[in-house]
Parts: C-alpha cells; structure tokens; sequence
C-alpha cells in the first residue's frame, strides 16, 4: 500500500497554511453598530464647497405612533398574502431609537421591515436625533428624559452617544472649514477690487496684544479711533455669535471641550450661511433629508433676515425718537428757566 503524505506547512507561493480554514468575520455587536464612524469621514472628504445641491426626499418623514395600537389593529384587519392566514407584529433589533418590525404569521417565514434608513448597519434615527438634541443645546441627560417622558424606548448607552458626537464633530468641522476658506477668498476678492492689488496678507479685527489691563480699557481700540460716544446699545442677536454658541451649548450647563468646539462651528456655519447650512451638516452625517427639514430650514432663515430688517427699522426709530425727545426736553427746560428767571431776580416781592 502506497503511502500519501499531505503537505500541512504549505509553500511560499500559497499564503497561509492550506489545512488552516478562512477566518470568518466576528458577529456584530449590537452595542457597537450605532458607533460607526467611517460613513461620516468618507462624506466629509467628499465635500468641498459650501454651494453643493442638498438632495431632498419627498418620501422621507416620521411619526410617533403608539406601537401597540396600531399594529394590534392592523394584525385584526390583514391577513397573510401567502397562506393567508393571521399575522402579528412584534419589535427586533432593538438599538436606541431604532428596531426592525418583525412580521410573522403561522406558515411563513418570519419578514423583517427597517422602521428607518440604515448608515452601514447603525439607525439613522439615533443619529438624527442626537444632532437635533445638540442643536436645541441638550445633552445625553436631558435626551434620555425627554424619551422617558414622550414613553419611548431608553436611548442608547454614554459611549454610543459620544461616538455619534464624534460624526456629529467632523461634519460641523468640515463645514466650518469650507465656510472659512471660502469667506478669506471672498475677502482676498473684495480687497482686490477696492485697493486695485491683491493683498499679500489679511488682518482681523481684534486686540491681538498682551497689553496691561488699564492701557486696554481705556484705549479698547487702539490709538487710531478716538471715542466721541459712550452711549450704550442693545446687540441684535442676529449679529451675535456668542448668542448662537450659548444656545446650543447653554452657559448654565457644563459642557466638554468637544461640545462647546461643536457648538461653536454650528454657530459659525448658521452665522455665517443660514440655517441652510444644517441641511449641509446633515448630508455629510448621511442622515436623509426629507421636505419638512428643508421647509423650516428655509423658514428660520426667512425669519432670520425680518427679524433683522425690523430691528434695524426699530433702531433708526428709536434714533430718531429719542433726539425728538432730548430736543423737547431741552426747549421744555429753556422755557422753563425764562418764566422762573423774573421770580429770582434781585430785590423782586413775590
């Protein structure tokens, strides 16, 4: 009998050994799905210029429903299309917000449906939601309320929650840093034109010194600008941007450095581009835009430029009504010092 002899170490040729089988791929976890970040960073480098055409879904909406009702009725209305026999719904999946309804009747095999899109295999909700939560300047601890009060399911884990703060950070970063390289080439354009060359350098505005405490308060503009009026005025919050950044990270409420850097570019990018610049935000966070995100979007930035036309109408109003009043209180008090002037002269009976 001739004997085989199986070659177990391989060759060079072949990598690896060739009784060794292929390393299969580790289950999911459930607890890391919603951490993906590599979606986030792969659209971020796409991105290159603040005018990119957001696509809209007409398709694309939520609602709060109350599962059980709902799907209790609908199990008492249809039947299967199969067999033809009763169905039922039930929850699977369950990570965060989001779950995948379970489908099973008697017969058939169990169908599963995604109750929203899927970013690589995290629920896109959960990321919505977080972002929309920053926005509105609360943190995991108030989103958890607001779940426990509105009886949703409870949120995902601390750990999830500051991974998806990590997608959240590199689109408003990169965002941030598209809207200032655009806007030092729109200045670099605009100086070009009043000056007829084009500058070497820009300056900004600001102190920018270690000077002593007394010598910056009393000259906070340098030596140039002489002060003539000291009268103070009510800043528009339109043209605040420290009112944008305290409103999305509250002064109140401690905050992380990662959570005042993101509040600050979401500032700078509203400040800077209109709350259009959320839809921006949005699809580098491959988060689905729908219809109703584009409207109040469109809506907030409407609002935004009134709300400025007014007070800038209320501002000239107020100029003018308050020298009107001064020059009324002056006659006023002219007129007043001729009668009362006879009556205080010397020698004079009264």
């Amino acid at each position: 009998m001739k004997r085989v002899t199986i070659d177990k170490k391989g060759s060079r040729e072949i990598k690896g050994r060739a009784s060794r089988p292929k390393k299969r791929p580790k289950p999911l976890n459930r607890h890391m799905i919603e951490c993906e970040t590599a979606s986030t960073s792969a659209s971020a480098k796409k991105l290159k210029t603040s005018s990119v055409i957001v696509p809209i879904d007409a398709s694309h909406g939520y609602r709060i429903i109350n599962f059980l009702t709902l799907f209790s009725t609908l199990s008492d209305m249809i039947k299967c299309k199969s067999c033809d026999g009763d169905i039922s719904f039930k929850e699977g999946s369950i990570r965060g917000l989001g779950f995948k309804l379970v489908i099973t009747c008697d017969k058939c095999e169990p169908r599963y449906i995604n109750c929203c899109p899927l970013i690589n295999h995290a629920y896109e909700i959960n990321r919505r939601f977080v972002f929309a939560m920053r926005l509105l300047g609360v943190g995991y601890e108030g989103a958890k309320k607001f779940c426990g009060i509105m009886d949703l399911p409870n949120i995902f884990s601390k750990k999830v929650y500051y991974e998806i703060l990590t997608n959240i950070y590199c689109a408003t970063k990169t965002m941030a840093d598209i809207i200032f390289s655009e806007a030092v080439v729109e200045e670099k354009r605009l100086t070009t034109n009043a000056k007829g060359t084009e500058p070497a350098g820009l300056t900004i505005s600001g102190d920018g010194t270690w000077m002593k405490r007394d010598i910056v308060e009393s000259q906070p503009y340098g030596e140039d600008v002489r002060i003539i009026k000291k009268d103070c005025f009510t800043q528009n919050n339109n043209e605040s941007i420290n009112t944008l950044i305290w409103s999305i990270a509250p002064k109140r409420i401690f905050s992380g450095k990662k959570i005042v850097e993101i509040a600050t570019y979401i500032a700078a990018n509203i400040f800077n581009k209109g709350y259009t610049s959320i839809l921006l935000m949005m699809a580098t966070l491959n988060l689905t835009i729908g219809t109703n995100a584009a409207t109040i979007c469109e809506q907030l930035d409407a609002t935004r430029v009134s709300q400025r036309h007014e007070c800038s109408n209320e501002a000239k109003t107020f100029a003018a009504s308050k020298e009107d009043r001064i020059e009324r209180r002056r006659n006023r008090a002219s007129l007043m010092d001729e009668q009362q002037h006879p009556f205080y002269e010397t020698e004079m009976d009264d």
